[in-house]
């Protein structure tokens, strides 16, 4: 998930600056209906709606 976000935000936003990092910042209470086994897969769909706000360093 982490590698399709960076391509995502990549996309999204044309080309990546200099000291530039994009990064997959996690998903909260994920469920999911049945038991996750070996070999199953999982297909998401995501829509860019807008940057957030860029995080403080310090």
């Amino acid at each position: 998930m982490a590698q399709a976000t960076g391509i995502l935000a990549f996309k999204s936003v044309g080309k990546l600056e200099p000291g530039e990092l994009y990064y997959f910042a996690g998903i909260d209470e994920a469920r999911f209906k049945r038991p996750v086994v070996p070999g199953d897969q999982m297909i998401m769909e995501v829509t860019f709606e807008k940057n957030a706000p860029r995080p403080d360093p310090f």
